[in-house]
């Protein structure tokens, strides 16, 4: 009512720490190449981004916490964890457990490699109906995509806004390097990143593996 008081409440605030990794890449262009192709810096600009987007999906999905490398999905801790076949009822369950961790339920997706995707999409939600685990792009309703950099036998469900790149500097650095190959007209062109990967809501994330 209008004599009604807010009641007062301290906030809950966690704390997610990240420390720089570098990752790159390096591309050696002719000097016929360059003088035959008006579009050389372009298709040089294209691989470099290409490499390092791979870099940083493999750093997201399976980075190993070791040699360099930040602490991917396929081994974080947090993430709520299924294993085994994959069915209609335990996808059904990977949902409810991710609403109940209070994931925003529009932002829910599924993520798998190209093979995973194979399967479910010939295997029927139950016997004889023909309706398959993965149609129109959507696996039980919720969004599905696929990538090679997903470790094997693996698929990751959540709410994707939760996982952080961070980067430092001014991102991505491409850099032209004239003067190492000069006796041939070659020239280096390289790409470097510094970066990580932080999860700020893990619980909001899944991971399935062993897929059968």
């Amino acid at each position: 009512n209008e004599a009604s008081t807010i009641t007062a409440t301290d906030p809950v605030i966690g704390q997610v720490s990240s420390a720089p990794k570098t990752a790159g890449a390096l591309v050696k262009a002719s000097f016929n190449f360059m003088k035959q192709s008006q579009f050389a810096d372009e298709v040089i600009r294209t691989q470099l981004l290409s490499a390092v987007g791979a870099a940083l999906d493999a750093a997201v999905l399976a980075g190993t916490g070791a040699s360099g490398q930040p602490t991917g999905l396929s081994i974080a801790a947090g993430l709520h964890a299924q294993a085994g076949a994959v069915t209609f009822a335990n996808m059904l369950d990977a949902i409810e457990t991710l609403a109940n961790a209070d994931a925003e339920d529009e932002k829910i997706k599924f993520l798998t490699t190209p093979s995973v995707r194979r399967l479910l999409q010939a295997r029927e939600i139950t016997a004889s109906t023909g309706l398959m685990l993965w149609r129109n792009g959507q696996l039980v309703d919720r969004p599905g995509y696929v990538t090679t950099d997903c470790p094997a036998g693996t698929i990751f469900a959540g709410d994707w806004s939760k996982v952080l790149v961070a980067f430092w500097g001014s991102g991505i650095e491409i850099v032209v390097d004239p003067y190492t190959n000069f006796k041939s007209g070659a020239i280096q062109v390289r790409a470097l990143v510094h970066t990580d990967v932080a999860f700020t809501k893990p619980q909001a994330l899944l991971r399935h593996t062993s897929v059968s």
